[in-house]
């Protein structure tokens, strides 16, 4: 990621993103964040890997053995448990459904005047964006600059 302070600063510019919002988008501390942007500090290799996810600029995309390094196992073991915890709520909300897709058109009524409609909604949203990649970086951005959705975060 060497001498790519200034393209990141260009791109938080453009994208209107403090230091403090960067560093809560990948997840390190504001401090790190305005370290990077002023070129006093280069990334970590998983901080390398995140940063070039966010902004796909190329002066930012991790080398191999970078990509390498930020795919640790331990990460791979958390993923695992992660995506196995995802199985089993969507399981459960598969059974929790049913009733409303076997249901009466009533019954289905009844559930989108509920306040759960809006999760509903969302949860099915980002569910859809996490299957794409690029759209699911855009959607971040833009959600995250807006100032929404923090339980899913």
């Amino acid at each position: 990621m060497k001498g790519s302070a200034k393209a990141l600063a260009a791109w938080c510019e453009k994208h209107r993103l403090s230091a403090t919002r960067l560093a809560r988008l990948v997840g390190c501390s504001p401090t790190t964040a305005r370290r990077w942007l002023l070129g006093e500090q280069e990334p970590a290799p998983d901080y390398c890997l995140k940063l070039y996810e966010l902004t796909r600029l190329p002066e930012l995309e991790p080398s191999p053995a970078d990509q390498l390094k930020a795919s640790e196992p331990a990460d791979r073991a958390r993923f695992a448990r992660d995506t196995e915890e995802v199985g089993k709520a969507l399981l459960l909300l598969e059974r929790a459904l049913r009733p409303f897709v076997e249901g009466s058109p009533a019954a289905r009524e009844f559930l989108r005047r509920s306040g759960v409609r809006g999760r509903i909604a969302r949860v099915t949203e980002v569910a859809q964006l996490l299957l794409d990649e690029e759209a699911f970086a855009d959607w971040k951005l833009l959600d995250g600059a807006l100032g929404g959705g923090d339980e899913l975060r």
